[in-house]
C-alpha cells in the first residue's frame, strides 16, 4: 500500500501572532476580572496597543483578579468549564474596566 502524506499547512494571519515588547511610557489601566459563574475559568486577553504593538495576557483558574493592562483594543477569550466565550472591548477611552463572567455571557463595564 502506498503511503500518503498530509498536505503542508500554511499558517493563516490569525495564527501569526507576534508579541512585541512594550516600550517605556506605555499607559496601563486597571482591569478587574470577576468570575460570577463559580466554575473553572481561564482568560486570554489579546491587546493591540495604541501604538500598534501586540501583547497577550493569560490567566488560569481565575476567581477574582485585578491587573494592570496596557491601553489599547482587546479581543478576549474566556474558557468557562472548557467552553469559549469571545468578545472585544477597548481601554483607549475608558479609565479602566471590569470584566464580569457569568455562566452564559461576559459583561464589560
Amino acid at each position: 500500500t502506498p503511503l500518503t502524506s498530509a498536505p503542508a499547512v500554511t499558517p493563516t494571519a490569525a495564527e501569526q501572532i507576534s508579541l512585541d515588547k512594550l516600550p517605556p511610557g506605555t499607559v496601563y489601566k486597571r482591569v478587574r476580572i470577576e468570575n460570577r459563574a463559580h466554575e473553572q475559568m481561564d482568560i486570554s486577553l489579546h491587546c493591540t496597543t495604541v501604538h500598534g504593538l501586540h501583547t497577550v495576557l493569560e490567566y488560569s483558574n481565575v476567581r477574582d483578579l485585578a491587573i494592570q493592562a496596557p491601553e489599547g483594543d482587546y479581543v478576549y477569550v474566556v474558557y468557562l468549564g472548557g467552553h469559549p466565550l469571545m468578545g472585544s472591548f477597548s481601554l483607549v477611552k475608558m479609565p479602566g474596566a471590569t470584566i464580569t463572567v457569568y455562566k452564559d455571557r461576559v459583561a464589560i463595564h
